[in-house]
């Protein structure tokens, strides 16, 4: 990210401004008191005071710049990584994608950003502070000599013991983090079924259940925020320790005659502004066990293997439909379980294939596999004699679609589901709507098309009109391929009796696979399957 070493040179030259105007007020006290007061000089002291402002409304107007800057940088970094994070999730493959919990990929993106405070944001800002430290050293140097080992004794003393304290934050933060992923997931697994929790009469396991895990989550946060505070506290001592500790060993040169009292006031000054940097590359060290943790997460993100190899042609527009598989095997990673082995089928363009399967997890698995979205444990898938997994498959609208039990809405209205959120699709998806009948249904809605779907909206929807919305987003693309799985096994007779007058319209225009549990659902087909320990056996083949 290259806008981050531009904004990081601004950020270091501002700080080091910042840094020297911070020196006017010790620097013009020690005038004040060893000169002006001395000879009564009312000129100096204007000069002074001038002096002071203006270096106090520059040093002000630096620190917004720098903030700004910050803030800039910020935003930029998250916005990037954020948007970076989120399209290795997508083009991850679905299997591996499936092999964690939602909540894990959710704290994962929301690490982007924490993150970005320890890049582009004020703790970021905290470390180019420190080099300036050695200003303050230098200054107390030429004005108090060997005063300056006493501030630089305790500085190195409060660095000891942050070392110290750092072991028992890091141990904490690392507790804090995981149950920090336990509650995001049970969160999402119980909000995510809430009306299953609801109709079983759940709520209070649930609830006693998120209070165990709240308890123990607030134990962590308690003893992260315990050790957080502690460091606090010690630069506060500290920064008390070290002004009352040159004060008392000033004093004593004072009195000898070796150092002014402007000079004393000055490395006062000065030793708890000393302290300051360190304190905020302290700050910066400590949490940088947290920013640890959380580039660790956004690491396994960015570990995410594509599912399309780099480099990949898109696959080509214009298909005929044919589908074929070479001995495909498929081993569920999750369970162990081989779902098929060496399984060969041959579907012709344009052909109407039945296939028997009563395991929705095989039926799922075994489609999506032949759409290029689940690639097979071993053997291969032509389409049209082009293997699909050698393609990018990022998007096949047009030439294969896919339609479920799973009605699934995206939030939005009714007809943005229908061209997936696509306005030139607007005319084909209104056509597709009134093939499968739903303009009735949907001008019994007070805004019709435009009617808000999806999350719970979706709830108060009749099934029926869940069920044409999809099959209508499935055809709006006018599909080469149109697999369907298992739904017929759950549709009203109305909406199945529609899906059957359009299938019969398909027919012999587009390839045509449909999984059912149902014998009597699938015997018009061209040719018919039955899945069978772990393979498809033939019952009625096309040419017969």
């Amino acid at each position: 990210m290259p806008y981050l070493w531009s904004g990081a040179l601004s950020v270091v030259a501002a700080s080091g401004l910042i840094t020297v105007f911070s020196l006017f007020l010790p620097l013009t006290l020690m005038q004040v008191y060893d000169r002006v007061i001395k000879y009564k000089s009312l000129d100096t002291l204007s000069w002074l005071v001038i002096g002071c402002v203006v270096a106090f409304l520059l040093e002000a107007s630096l620190r917004f710049a720098r903030g700004w800057i910050g803030s800039w940088m910020a935003a930029r970094f998250e916005h990037d990584l954020s948007c970076s994070a989120v399209n290795r999730l997508l083009q991850s493959p679905l299997a591996e994608f499936q092999q964690e919990e939602v909540g894990v990929h959710l704290d994962r993106i929301n690490a982007v950003s924490s993150l970005k405070g320890y890049y582009a944001g004020q703790v970021f800002q905290m470390l180019f502070d420190l080099p300036f430290f050695f200003l303050f050293l230098i200054a107390i140097w030429y004005i108090g000599g060997t005063l300056l080992f006493y501030p630089l004794g305790m500085i190195l003393g409060y660095l000891l013991l942050i070392t110290l304290l750092r072991k028992g934050l890091v141990l904490t933060q690392s507790q804090q983090s995981v149950q920090t992923d336990r509650r995001y997931n049970f969160l999402i697994e119980i909000l995510g079924a809430i009306g299953q929790v609801k109709n079983l009469t759940m709520e209070e396991q649930m609830l006693r259940r998120y209070e165990r895990l709240q308890a123990t989550a607030a134990v962590s946060n308690m003893k992260v925020n315990f050790w957080q505070s502690t460091v606090a506290n010690l630069g506060f001592f500290f920064s008390q320790a070290i002004m009352f500790g040159t004060i008392g060993f000033g004093a004593s040169r004072v009195i000898e005659g070796s150092l002014t009292i402007g000079g004393l006031t000055a490395c006062t000054m000065l030793g708890g502004r000393a302290l300051g940097p360190i304190q905020n590359g302290a700050s910066f060290w400590l949490r940088f066990a947290e920013a640890k943790l959380l580039q660790d997460k956004v690491k396994k993100v960015a570990e995410c293997i594509p599912d399309v190899s780099p480099g990949a042609l898109p696959f080509p527009s214009q298909i005929e439909g044919s589908i074929e598989t070479l001995a495909i095997s498929y081993l569920n990673k999750s369970t162990g379980t081989l779902l098929f082995n060496d399984l060969n089928l041959k579907i012709k363009a344009g052909e109407f294939a039945g296939i028997l399967c009563s395991d929705a997890v095989v039926a799922s698995t075994l489609l999506l596999t032949l759409c290029g979205v689940y690639r097979p444990t071993t053997g291969r898938v032509l389409i049209d004699r082009y293997e699909i997994f050698q393609w990018d498959r990022s998007d096949l609208q047009g030439r294969i679609e896919y339609l479920s039990k799973d009605n699934s809405l995206f939030k939005g209205t009714i007809l943005e589901n229908i061209t997936l959120f696509d306005p030139t699709k607007r005319e084909a998806a209104l056509d597709s709507a009134a093939l499968v009948e739903l303009d009735e249904m949907v001008a019994q809605l007070p805004k019709g098309y435009e009617t808000p779907v999806g999350g719970n909206n979706s709830n108060t929807l009749p099934t029926g009109m869940l069920q044409r919305i999809a099959i209508a987003r499935a055809l709006v693309v006018r599909p080469r391929i149109f697999m369907i799985n298992g739904v017929l096994d759950s549709m009203d007779q109305d909406t199945a009796d529609i899906l059957f007058f359009l299938l019969k319209k398909l027919r012999g225009n587009c390839t045509i696979i449909l999984v059912s549990e149902h014998l009597h659902l699938v015997e018009n087909a061209d040719s018919i399957y039955a899945y069978e320990a772990g393979n498809l056996e033939s019952l009625m083949a096309a040419d017969s």
